[in-house]
């Protein structure tokens, strides 16, 4: 889908109704898309994606390297190589990914070894029932109940 950055529209570029792609057949209709919308005069800035590990093999077909250090989130249009396409990955759903993986394993642990614990959020969650709070967080009986509706991204 193309969506504009300084207006107001949003364009499906097209409906791939098949069980699954490599990454480098991803690539392929990515690219197939750039030089489209280039061909009608639209400048490119981005390509967002969620997590599926499809996702990370396009990037990798890409050349990519997402992880720190040394970090290149972009790649050149294939009508322009003058002008750097980034690849984004989708700020909401990565946190619910977070959030799904959290409250699937209960604790997780950081690089030092602390504990991410999910009961946290089941606690403060409580806590501001219990006191008529909703604090800065909007935590919501939707983010602990998260099993019913997994990647819902406005909640």
């Amino acid at each position: 889908m193309a969506v504009c950055l300084n207006g107001n529209w949003k364009i499906p570029c097209g409906y791939f109704l098949i069980d699954g792609m490599t990454g480098e057949e991803r690539v392929n209709i990515v690219n197939h898309c750039l030089l489209k919308l280039h061909d009608v005069g639209v400048r490119v800035l981005s390509v967002t994606c969620d997590g599926p590990s499809c996702n990370f093999s396009m990037m990798h077909a890409l050349s990519l390297k997402i992880e720190p250090p040394n970090m290149k989130c972009w790649f050149l249009h294939p009508a322009d190589a003058s002008v750097r396409v980034n690849v984004i990955l989708d700020a909401c759903h990565m946190l619910k990914l977070m959030r799904n993986c959290l409250a699937s394993y209960v604790v997780l642990k950081d690089d030092n070894s602390d504990k991410i614990n999910w009961n946290y959020i089941e606690q403060l969650h409580k806590l501001q029932e219990r006191e008529g709070l909703q604090l800065g967080n909007k935590l919501k009986s939707a983010h602990i109940m998260w099993q019913k509706q997994k990647m819902k991204v406005d909640n």
